[in-house]
């Protein structure tokens, strides 16, 4: 049997192949479908590198070769800040992007699909990632009606993330943490390990349909900065700024080559998207962990 992890260099996609290569029964062959397969790979000889890119159609088929299962963990660089010039977009990888991967996989004659999608995913909704989404959960669904696993996750953290440490950067090093807005919005965030944990049991056969994962709290978000300053042992005050003042700053940050933030990703950021952890906690037999366990555990002071 071989699965193949597009994306499997990623944040989520490489916990996912670290839980996977902890629980595989003995005759499962594991490969990473990455952009640059070059790069050194830290599992060693365990994992494979295929070259494969959701953007270039004609690397797909090579690269899911073989492939009895897909788990699609593709994003694409410096997300959620969107760079239209490079085809880095919702749109390009999250919607066409997944459409060019399932006719690939089905191709492949693959037998079950993973997809990691995102809290608060709706046909119905109007903003990009959410339609992008949607379109690259109606591809999954069409071509693999009866063996797919969709997973919702909220917002996701652990070692070598891009939020949460940077937080933790800021209240080390700034005189003080700046907050969009007043900071009232709730969200679950959901340790990476948890994550990775559930979409590896998925691969193996666990699960059916759609699955929502997040912390069973809602944490605010001034509440999560104020945590993560508690776990770093740093102290810094938390000082809200006004959004239209960080849109309007955000705009000026896109002349960088990578900016840090843009208008859309401030939104992005701001959502509410609640989740029930309810079923995929029964299903896939884990218990996600509370934030303030999460982040003792790679930020610990």
């Amino acid at each position: 049997m071989r699965l193949v992890v597009a994306g499997g260099t990623g944040f989520i996609g490489s916990a996912a192949v670290d839980a996977f290569l902890g629980m595989a029964p003995p005759g499962w062959e594991l490969r990473v479908m990455t952009r640059d397969p070059s790069r050194r790979l830290r599992w060693g000889d365990r994992v494979k590198a295929t070259r494969g890119d959701v953007t270039d159609p004609p690397s797909l088929d090579p690269a899911l070769a073989g492939a009895d299962v897909v788990l699609h963990a593709v994003q694409f660089p410096n997300h959620p800040v969107e760079n239209p010039r490079r085809g880095w977009t919702y749109e390009k990888v999250d919607g066409e992007g997944t459409e060019r991967l399932v006719a690939a996989a089905k191709h492949a004659g693959a037998k079950r699909f993973v997809y990691v999608s995102g809290a608060g995913t709706d046909e119905m909704r109007t903003e990009t990632w959410f339609r992008a989404k949607a379109r690259a959960e109606k591809a999954v669904r069409g071509a693999f009606p009866d063996a797919h696993v969709i997973v919702r996750p909220s917002w996701v953290y652990g070692p070598g993330d891009r939020t949460m440490s940077k937080f933790a950067w800021f209240s080390k090093w700034l005189p003080f943490v700046p907050m969009i807005g007043n900071g009232a919005e709730r969200v679950q965030p959901l340790h990476v390990a948890d994550l990775a944990l559930v979409l590896a049991k998925a691969a193996l056969g666990t699960g059916q349909g759609v699955y929502e994962a997040g912390s069973s709290d809602r944490y605010p978000m001034w509440v999560i900065m104020d945590l993560v300053q508690k776990a770093c042992g740093h102290y810094r005050p938390i000082v809200p700024h006004p959004i239209w003042f960080m849109k309007l700053l955000s705009r000026l940050m896109q002349v960088l080559p990578n900016p840090p933030l843009s208008p859309s990703a401030i939104d992005f950021v701001r959502m509410e998207c609640p989740v029930d952890p309810t079923r995929t906690e029964a299903d896939f037999g884990v218990t996600f962990r509370p934030l303030e366990e999460g982040l003792a555990g790679y930020l610990g002071a």
